[in-house]
Parts: structure tokens; C-alpha cells; sequence
């Protein structure tokens, strides 16, 4: 059986695109606290206060709203949790100091609230449930096929939800629970591809809702190719139309306005709720809101007219970028390094420890603007290579050469290419597959590159095996990977060689849980099977063999002690560090720390601080900005 990857919802196509993507969003673990520019008002003048939840309760960011707030906003629900760890649903009351998890709400995604803000509604292991929120009993209102793509409760107590099912359109079902039924069916000759992210209009009259397009994405300098609009059912007549071409999620506002997701933006319109029509054109109103691929965003608004909303920007991007800290061992100190501002990830020393490779995106430019930079440790000299539209950078073995893989959106699937660590020379296509393919690390000897590559064959999320590429020899590398089986296993992530070349580490969820497992390599002809290590993910050996580092669990970086007498051994395992750190767990394979030749420091990719926002009072203020701002296209 080949070595595959669980790679969440990977295209075949976009490879790297999408492994950024699991990159910036999945892994972001957003500790909720004060907001990061104190003492001003952010979005031009805008009032609001900050909520601070505890942080043993960190916002989870995932593919659908995080957070709702109750019809009186009193109340905030949202979705907490590590990338390595199931999902909770956590209750707010605003103004006060601590979060509270709602019983047997584990797993749970896209909160919603019921009309009387007594019941909170949320999707979870294919179905759709609700819980009161003074307590008691989970409630299964009915089952679904897919992942959550938002749900809204109406006056009427009917629950208009979407999902991720292919070519799926909007459906319903009473709040008390039944049949789910269609409300809408998506027109593949008009290029709707889905229906998704409903809200149910005042009065129950109508729904404005997501009209998802077949068009693939075009992200520069973080403006988004219109892939989505604003549609509206009138569940009066059954008819539907398009409202706007660009932008989704939009929810009615009191006053006689829509409010809906732009690229990292909130844009506003007029709204006449009796002709359930707009008018005049779109403004802007909020800038940096967390928004997603799929054209979801981080924000939802009371009856009352308040709002919160989570900063951030295009593709789940955060605000502020990511930094790259030291962490001492034994006294887990932060040390931070000095580099300019990026969204750093994927950092990898070089095999001497004295320079650091690092994937950098943008924040200004976008989440699909690539660079590998070369930070040099001794001159505190940030060097970018110029090789664009790359990730995942590896060192190769004598430390002079950076081997990443690029994206040709033009042309064929991402392949690998190199240039000098030095950023001299030109930029050298290392092989032409027909198969996209991401290098993972290379052997201690220099003699092997293992690259998740995608099988001839499979399109689906589990069609990566692990290949193994010769750097030696005249051919150098070759087209085609050679792929490396791995007996009664699956849904691998993060491979990477023991120093004396004899074991090699990855994760697997075979067992039901990610856990890390060591085994012989290579695997043919050998009795030996894998030995589980510990719950976790991202393995990473000590540079002399007897430790192996992974992020556990929990989110903390582990480690276990090994022994190879002749056989391997596998000794306690034990916490390192008590901080969690950006961490994309088991979603993809790109490990996102490093560790010093001398084991005693940890290179970690540190989170910026993301928060929720809670703003009142702004009505006034988004009718001085339809009446003076800047139209926006529609």
C-alpha cells in the first residue's frame, strides 16, 4: 500500500496554492485578548470593545464561521480549539472575564443561534445539532451529507443550512427537528457551482445566501476574482436572484442594509427589505476581517445592530504577520528575531545551524505571493531568493543549494526546482512530472530527497504517496519518483529520516487518533512493523539520533527518548515546551519548527495575537460611509 497524506481538501491542480492555504487557516490558533493597536479605534474611527476569552480557550479558524452572537448581543458562541485537537464550543457573555465550553458540543463547527437566543445550533459529525445554553441534552435536529457551509435560524423556527456536498444547494428543516428539505438547486448553465452560508431575512420573507462559481480563483495583491455573489430566495414565491456579483455570507442589518464579506474586507449596502432589493451601490465599512477560500468570513451581527468579527484578512490570513522566535530549552525563554515583516512558515536551518530558510508570504500582497528567504543568523541579513510562487523549502545536504516546489498556473502541476542558497544563479527546474510534487527533506548522506508527490491515478485528498528521489548520479533527479510502500498504513504526514538513515518517522491517523510511529527503512524485506511513539504529529529527529521531536496532541511541542541497541528502543516521552506555536498538526506536511544542531533551541513560527472584535453604535456610521465613501463594484 502506498505512503499517503491526509491533505484536508486538497486540488490536484493548485497544489501549493492550497498547501499555503492549510498553512495560513488551519493552522491558526488565534489567542483572543487586547486588541494589537490599544488605544485606537480601528476601522477609521469606528467605535467598539475588545473581548478578551481565556486563552486556554484559543478561536479555532476553520473553513466556516467561528463566531456568532446572540439576536440581543449578550452573548457570543464560537468554535476553540488547537489544530491538533478536537473542536469546542465555547459561550461568552459580554463584559465578562471567562468562556465557558458547552457540554457534549465536542467536534462542533458553524455556530448559530436560535431567534430567542436560547438554543445555539452547530453542525457536527454529520449532523445538524442544537444545545440549550443554559444547559442540558444535545439535540439532533437531522443528519447531513458534508461539511458545514453555514446555517441561519428564522422567526419562523426554520433553519435554512448548506453544506460542502457536491453541487449542493440550500435546504431547511424546523427547528424542532424533521426531514431536511431543498430549498435551491444550484445552475450549472449560469457556472453556480454551490449555495452556501444562508441568512434568513427579518419576518422570514426571504434568504440571502453565497452563489458559489465554478471559476477558479485568482488571488493578487488580495483582491478576489469575483468566484462568488450575493444571491436571494424569496420563500414567498420561490424565485431567486443574483443581488451582487462579488463578495458572500451577507446578513441583513437594522436600518435596511446588507452587510457581506468582500476580500479581508466588510462591505455595506442599501437594502429595501419589502421589494427585497438593493440600492444604489456597495461601500466599504470594515478593513483586515478574517475571510475565507470559500468566500466565508469571521463575523456575525445582533438584531441590535452589534457585531463581531474576528481581524484578519484574504484566505484566513492574519493581520498581522507571523514571526519567527527562539525558545530555549530548559528555560523556554523567547528570544525574537529580528526579521522583517512577513507571514513566516516551514523554517528549516541549514545543516551548519548558521542560516534559516523560511516560506514568507506577503501580508500586502496577498496569500498566494511566495518567496523562500534565507535569513543569515550571525549578519541578521534577510535574504529573498528569486524564485516566486514556491513553498516548502529543503536544504540540500552540503548546505548550498535550496530545493522548494512552484506552482506554473499556466503550464503543469507544481513541481520542484532549486537555486543557490547564496540567491546567485538562476533559478533550475529540477523535474517535469506530470505529477505535482513537494519536497519534504533530504537524507543526512545527500544521497535522497523524499517528496510527497500525487499518484498517476488519484485526485482525491489521499492521492499523495511518498516518493524518493536520487541526488546522485548523472540524471540527478528524476521525473518520477520512486515510491516508498508502507505495509497496513494510512493517511501519513510529515516523513522525515533518522540521522544514520535506518528509521524513518511520519504520522498517521491509522489508529483513529494522530499519532507519531517510527519504522524500519527502507520498508521491503523487513519483519519489523511501525512503533507507535506518542499521540501527534510533524516529527523531527535530534541531529545525534536519540531524540525525536513532534508536536503533540495538545499543540505543545515533545519529545521521546530513542536507543538503537541493535534495535530500536523507544524511551520516555515528555513536554518540552508549555506555549502553544503555529502548528498545521496532521492537515498537511509541512512541520513548521526546527531544532538547533545542539538541541537546546527550537526555531518556532510564533501566532500574532488575533482577536474578536465586538463594535456597537456603528449605524450612524455606516450611513455617513454609504452617503460620502468610495463606490465599490457590484
Amino acid at each position: 500500500m502506498p505512503l499517503t497524506f491526509r491533505l484536508g481538501r486538497m486540488r490536484p491542480v493548485r497544489c501549493i496554492v492550497c498547501l499555503a492555504a492549510a498553512f495560513s487557516v488551519t493552522g491558526c490558533r488565534a489567542t483572543l485578548g487586547t486588541h494589537p493597536e490599544a488605544g485606537t479605534l480601528p476601522n477609521g474611527g469606528l467605535g467598539g470593545i475588545t473581548v478578551v476569552p481565556v486563552t486556554s480557550a484559543p478561536l479555532r479558524i476553520t473553513s466556516d464561521r467561528d463566531v456568532a452572537i446572540s439576536p440581543d448581543g449578550a452573548r457570543i458562541g464560537y468554535i476553540a480549539g488547537t489544530v491538533t485537537g478536537p473542536t469546542q464550543l465555547m459561550l461568552r457573555v459580554v463584559g465578562q472575564a471567562a468562556s465557558v465550553p458547552i457540554e457534549g458540543t465536542s467536534g462542533a463547527s458553524a455556530p448559530f443561534f436560535s431567534p430567542d437566543g436560547l438554543w445555539i445550533g452547530f453542525f457536527v459529525s454529520g449532523e445538524l445539532r442544537k444545545v440549550p445554553i443554559a444547559g442540558g441534552a444535545v439535540v439532533t435536529i437531522c443528519r447531513i451529507s458534508g461539511g458545514a457551509r453555514g446555517a441561519s435560524w428564522g422567526s419562523n423556527d426554520t433553519i435554512v443550512f448548506a453544506t460542502s456536498a457536491a453541487k449542493a444547494g440550500l435546504m431547511s428543516v424546523p427547528g424542532a427537528g424533521g426531514a431536511p428539505r431543498v430549498l435551491t438547486t444550484p445552475d450549472s448553465l449560469q457556472g453556480e457551482r454551490a449555495h452556501q452560508f444562508p441568512a434568513v431575512l427579518p419576518g422570514g420573507r426571504g434568504v440571502v445566501f453565497t452563489i458559489q462559481r465554478s471559476s477558479t480563483p485568482v488571488f493578487r495583491d488580495i483582491v478576489f476574482a469575483p468566484i462568488a455573489g450575493v444571491g436571494l430566495l424569496d420563500l414567498r414565491t420561490g424565485q431567486r436572484k443574483t443581488l451582487l456579483f462579488r463578495g458572500g455570507q451577507a446578513e441583513y442589518v437594522e436600518g435596511g442594509y446588507l452587510i457581506y464579506a468582500g476580500a479581508g474586507t466588510l462591505d455595506a449596502v442599501r437594502f429595501d427589505l419589502d421589494r427585497l432589493e438593493t440600492v444604489g451601490d456597495p461601500v466599504r465599512v470594515f478593513d483586515h476581517v478574517m475571510t475565507k477560500l470559500n468566500s466565508a468570513a469571521d463575523f456575525s451581527v445582533a438584531r441590535s445592530g452589534t457585531l463581531v468579527y474576528v481581524p484578519g484578512g484574504a484566505g484566513g490570513q492574519e493581520w498581522k504577520a507571523r514571526e519567527l522566535v527562539w525558545v530555549d530549552r530548559d528555560k523556554e525563554a523567547e528570544e525574537p528575531i529580528p526579521m522583517p515583516s512577513h507571514n513566516y512558515g516551514m523554517p528549516r536551518l541549514s545543516p551548519d545551524g548558521s542560516k534559516v530558510a523560511v516560506n514568507m508570504i506577503d501580508a500586502a500582497r496577498g496569500n498566494f505571493d511566495h518567496g523562500i528567504g534565507i535569513w543569515d543568523i550571525t549578519r541578521r541579513r534577510l535574504t529573498q531568493l528569486s524564485m516566486i510562487d514556491v513553498a516548502a523549502p529543503v536544504w540540500t545536504a552540503d548546505g548550498r543549494r535550496i530545493i522548494a516546489a512552484t506552482e506554473f498556473a499556466a503550464g503543469p502541476p507544481a513541481s520542484l526546482v532549486a537555486q543557490s542558497a547564496d540567491g546567485t544563479g538562476p533559478v533550475e527546474r529540477l523535474t517535469t512530472s506530470t505529477s505535482a510534487q513537494i519536497p519534504l527533506s533530504v537524507s543526512r548522506d545527500g544521497a535522497a530527497l523524499f517528496v510527497l508527490e500525487q499518484s498517476a491515478s488519484g485526485t482525491g485528498a489521499n492521492s499523495w504517496q511518498l516518493g524518493v528521489l536520487s541526488l546522485r548520479g548523472p540524471s540527478a533527479l528524476t521525473d518520477r519518483a520512486r515510491n516508498e510502500p508502507l505495509n497496513a498504513t494510512k493517511d501519513l504526514s510529515g516523513a522525515e529520516l533518522s540521522p544514520d538513515g535506518h528509521w524513518l518517522a511520519y504520522s498517521s491517523d491509522a489508529s483513529g487518533r494522530d499519532e507519531v510511529y517510527v519504522r524500519p527503512f527502507p520498508g521491503t524485506g523487513s519483519s519489523r512493523g511501525p512503533v507507535a511513539i506518542a499521540v501527534g504529529s510533524e516529527p523531527l529527529w535530534a541531529r545525534d539520533g536519540r531524540e525525536l521531536f513532534y508536536v503533540d496532541g495538545e499543540g505543545f511541542l515533545a519529545s521521546a527518548t530513542i536507543e538503537e541497541a541493535p534495535d530500536l528502543i523507544v524511551g520516555a516521552s515528555r513536554r518540552l515546551l508549555h506555549t502553544r506555536y503555529f502548528s498545521t498538526g496532521n492537515f498537511a506536511p509541512l512541520r513548521n519548527y526546527d531544532v538547533s544542531p545542539d538541541g537546546r533551541r527550537f526555531l518556532m513560527v510564533k501566532d500574532p495575537a488575533v482577536h474578536m472584535q465586538v463594535v456597537r453604535g456603528w449605524a450612524d456610521e455606516l450611513k455617513r460611509r454609504l452617503a460620502a465613501a468610495t463606490l465599490l463594484p457590484r
